[in-house]
């Protein structure tokens, strides 16, 4: 009898423990399932709305109803009192909110399933110098022709340059008139 006894309270301790493994078994398997939004997935989204002469704040709930995002941004900073209209029919999450933020100098950002909305700087051309470089390539050899990897070119009086290739090959970037 005490042999019984012991088989059974073995034959317990074994179910107890593949129920257990058959729980964690079902965990993890529905864990690899779930999976986060990509930033093209938010984008790629179809959106459908009728909005005139509406608040850019109240605009911007409809669409998170409708596109099934989270909106992040301050009130104040992009000025969300200004009235906005806007028809689409199933048009992409990106293509609505290009039309209707571009406009108003408002740029977005996609992190999981919020868009962070922030102000655009209005003289964005004054930051950007409107130097045009060309790509120059070369090649680095000694004496005897053999290519020269890793040799570091650089434009002189600048910090900058790059390196050789295995090939001995290079490709930089320079105004015309630069010396390497």
């Amino acid at each position: 009898m005490l042999i019984f006894t012991k088989s059974i309270s073995l034959i317990t301790k074994i179910m107890k423990l593949s129920l257990l493994q058959l729980c964690l078994a079902l965990l993890f398997t529905g864990l690899s399932f779930a999976h986060d939004s990509t930033t093209q997935e938010v984008l790629d989204r179809e959106v459908s709305l009728q909005l005139k002469e509406q608040n850019l704040e109240d605009a911007l709930n409809k669409i998170e109803e409708s596109a099934n995002v989270k909106f992040i941004f301050s009130s104040k900073l992009i000025k969300s009192s200004r009235f906005v209209s806007l028809n689409v029919k199933k048009q992409k999450l990106s293509a609505v909110l290009e039309s209707l933020l571009r406009p108003l100098n408002i740029s977005f950002k996609v992190s999981g399933n919020k868009i962070i909305l922030n102000r655009q700087s209005e003289n964005t051309s004054l930051l950007i110098p409107n130097v045009v470089e060309n790509p120059i390539t070369g090649k680095v050899s000694d004496g005897r022709g053999d290519a020269l990897p890793g040799v570091s070119v650089s434009i002189k009086g600048t910090k900058k340059g790059t390196s050789t290739d295995i090939d001995g090959s290079f490709k930089l970037n320079a105004d015309a008139g630069d010396i390497l």
